[in-house]
């Protein structure tokens, strides 16, 4: 069961990195906050906006039928030495305020690129300008406008409108 759930954990995160050069299928908005919304199958919707310093880009997903914003996630690209599944402590800063200790997990590592998630981070939702930082890293995201987007994609998520156009095939009967 956990190598099964890994498994699926890693093919979600090849297809949060694929959305760096193109969507994968039907579904590819860019919204006036600057979030891309894009989708990678049938049922499931990348959200995602690029850092301010960086090519990088946090996103989460949201996936039918639930249509839960899940997953926040940041995809950096710099080359690095991490691990999978590697633990890294860190901040994140809401609007500049006092940092917010958080622990980063690696969850797929390359050499010129890696995946983190969060463990137990807080509430971003009223946040405009959030910072992440470790001895590692360190980037800034404008998040202005991520209820409306939450509110977008959730509204895509509920009305079961394929995300891509499936052709039909012809049945012998």
């Amino acid at each position: 069961m956990i190598i099964k759930t890994k498994l699926i954990s890693h093919i979600l995160i090849l297809f949060i990195i694929s959305f760096t050069h193109k969507s994968l299928a039907g579904v590819s908005i860019q919204t006036l906050d600057s979030w891309r919304i894009e989708s990678y199958t049938p049922d499931h919707l990348m959200v995602r906006k690029p850092s301010e310093k960086s090519d990088s880009y946090l996103a989460f997903e949201m996936s039918r039928p639930f249509c839960i914003c899940k997953a926040l996630t940041f995809v950096r690209y710099e080359k690095n030495e991490f691990k999978d599944d590697q633990e890294i402590d860190g901040q994140i800063v809401f609007n500049f305020m006092r940092p917010k200790k958080v622990t980063f997990k690696v969850k797929v590592a390359e050499e010129d690129w890696y995946v983190l998630g969060i463990k137990n981070f807080p509430t971003i939702r009223s946040a405009d300008i959030l910072d992440i930082k470790s001895d590692y890293f360190k980037d800034r995201f404008d998040i202005r406008g991520l209820d409306y987007v939450m509110d977008q994609s959730k509204a895509m998520c509920k009305s079961f409108i394929e995300y891509e156009y499936v052709e039909a095939k012809e049945i012998d009967v």
